[in-house]
């Protein structure tokens, strides 16, 4: 069997980074919006829900490819914040680079922590 007719897995993992293949970013903290999927009312939760299967589903590459599918989405650097309904929102945490993404906060947004620095000269 000739080298050029033998397929490898590593070959899927490299084909990702040529844009031939999108797989979906890592998606952790996904118990903050599943309760607000089960305890808010029926809006908000179809909302998260709903959210949830397209963060599920996200690839990613820069925060104007997020802001482009979220246009009243707030980005800062690694930060977003995505309004869902009145009075609710959810706060991520994205790394492009690493194809990772944490959901912080899903709620209420008068119930919401303020943001503030955990490390270095701002903590």
């Amino acid at each position: 069997m000739s080298a050029q007719s033998t397929s490898h897995i590593w070959e899927l993992f490299f084909a990702a980074g040529t844009g031939a293949i999108n797989f979906p970013m890592r998606l952790m903290g996904i118990g903050n919006l599943g309760e607000l999927a089960k305890c808010a009312d029926e809006t908000i939760a179809t909302a998260a829900r709903a959210l949830w299967a397209e963060l599920a589903d996200g690839s990613w590459k820069t925060d104007a490819d997020l802001a482009e599918h979220y246009p009243t989405a707030t980005i800062d650097g690694a930060q977003v914040r995505i309004p869902l309904g009145p009075g609710h929102h959810v706060d991520l945490l994205v790394n492009y680079h690493a194809e990772m993404m944490l959901i912080e906060y899903a709620g209420v947004a008068d119930s919401a922590q303020p943001r503030r620095a955990t490390k270095g000269k701002a903590a």
